[in-house]
């Protein structure tokens, strides 16, 4: 292979799906406990791997391939190793304590003229429903009322924390909303999380309660670690069942 086409697809693999990489590793070999791992060569007789960066390994195919049949070969061991039920509660687990880190959502509402507005606020959790107080002179008091059934929350990792821009953690959800009576249970977890500061507003009338009921979402981890959620459980990882096309030309 021409090093030009074999660096886009290890280029491409190391970028967008690590995930894949380390389930072929821990599918077709003895190696566990992986926490890093690359894709550094290919051939016709399989594929070499770093791991952790200190131990290369080849995970051989099945039988030696055409070169033109090596994206496809990857693909199919892709298929075969990432298996997204037999991860679903440790990927789950991950994602609640993401969700616990917080102490704020970020809400995409949109207002009685279609208009979508950005906005966000402290929320708690019971049981599988999150909770918000809100103000009536908040932009997304008036949207929530106008709009209960179509909007979305985010919970998005700091810039800071992120290991780049291009992949922040961030896990989002369609969402629909019902205002409630003021529940003093409730109003207690938010003086819990958030301090005293709560018992200013718990009593003022133009401070409501808010129960969001999270729909279908999608939780990010990085770099090819992209899951759909429904119903609180992992229904898909993204992409397609025809997989990636690489240029293949002069290979």
């Amino acid at each position: 292979m021409k090093n030009l086409d074999k660096n886009i697809i290890l280029s491409h693999m190391n970028k967008e799906h690590m995930d894949s990489i380390i389930n072929i590793i821990h599918k077709f070999t003895t190696e566990k406990n992986i926490s890093k791992a690359l894709m550094t060569d290919i051939d016709s007789t399989g594929i070499y791997f770093s791991i952790d960066d200190k131990k290369n390994i080849k995970v051989p195919f099945p039988k030696e391939v055409p070169v033109e049949e090596i994206p496809k070969t990857i693909i199919e061991m892709s298929k075969n190793a990432g298996k997204v039920e037999d991860k679903s509660k440790e990927i789950l687990d991950e994602l609640e304590e993401y969700i616990s880190s917080f102490s704020s959502l970020t809400l995409g509402t949109l207002s009685p003229e279609n208009r979508v507005t950005l906005t966000y606020a402290p929320f708690v959790k019971k049981d599988n429903d999150f909770y918000i107080l809100i103000s009536e002179v908040a932009d997304h008091y008036i949207n929530l009322k106008t709009n209960p059934d179509n909007f979305e929350i985010m919970f998005l990792e700091d810039e800071n924390k992120a290991i780049s821009p291009l992949v922040r953690k961030r896990a989002r959800f369609y969402s629909k909303c019902e205002f409630i009576e003021k529940n003093e249970e409730i109003l207690d977890l938010f003086e819990n999380k958030l301090g005293p500061h709560v018992k200013s507003v718990r009593n003022m009338e133009d401070f409501h309660l808010v129960k969001l009921t999270l729909l279908n979402g999608r939780f990010v981890k990085g770099f090819g670690q992209a899951y759909l959620i429904e119903n609180n459980k992992i229904i898909h990882m993204t992409g397609t069942n025809k997989g990636h096309k690489w240029n293949l030309k002069g290979i």
